[in-house]
């Protein structure tokens, strides 16, 4: 996001500026300003998506301002996934599921009729 209001710091600077300039467009700020503001509006709406790629991605640090209640709710929901390894999104630990105690009798799989998948040619 830094990059994206660079660039709309940098049209503002180079096009409202009162210096000579060798050209200047008007349209070229509110096209700046239009940009950054679909670039807020794709991060908040992809934020879980962020978060879910990387644990450590802050919304709220890249957008400088609180998420809606909205987008604030899909992040904690990927924050208490659990992942393989036993951690969440949040790199918390979870505890492993308990162990099921193993059954003292192994039962043969039932024998098919007809052959190899039930197919009598294949007996």
């Amino acid at each position: 996001m830094q990059d994206v209001r660079q660039i709309l710091a940098n049209a503002k600077l180079y096009h409202e500026s009162e210096e000579e300039a060798m050209m200047r467009h008007p349209a070229i700020v509110p096209a700046a300003q239009q940009m950054v503001e679909e670039a807020e509006k794709a991060v908040e709406r992809r934020a879980a998506d962020l978060k879910l790629a990387d644990q450590f991605f802050d919304a709220e640090k890249v957008l400088g301002r609180p998420l809606s209640a909205e987008a604030q709710e899909a992040v904690d929901n990927v924050g208490r996934m659990v992942f393989p390894g036993g951690v969440t999104a949040s790199g918390a630990p979870v505890a492993p599921p308990p162990k099921e105690e193993p059954t003292s009798e192994i039962q043969p799989a039932a024998e098919q009729e007809g052959g190899f998948g039930g197919n009598p040619e294949l007996a």
